[in-house]
């Protein structure tokens, strides 16, 4: 790139791909899932090497008392 886009270039070309991309859905999800995988393993893998436990139980409402952000893929 030669030059910096303008505000109204970045606009357009926003707007060009709100309305002629979409997102396919499925492999979204597909790929989001195979990472929360991926993540879940090493953090098992950390706590495994390390003898780490986690302290959350069935019926343990300890993380109700936290700011815990998740998207709505994750919920």
């Amino acid at each position: 790139m030669e030059k910096y886009l303008t505000v109204e270039e970045i606009q357009a070309k926003c707007d060009r791909l709100t309305n002629e991309y979409e997102i396919d859905g499925e492999k979204l999800l597909a790929s989001f899932t195979e990472l929360l995988e991926t993540v879940s393993g090493e953090i098992t893998g950390m706590e495994n090497t390390f003898g780490l436990e986690a302290t959350c139980r069935m019926g343990c409402a300890f993380c109700c008392y936290f700011p815990i952000i998740i998207n709505g893929m994750e919920s």
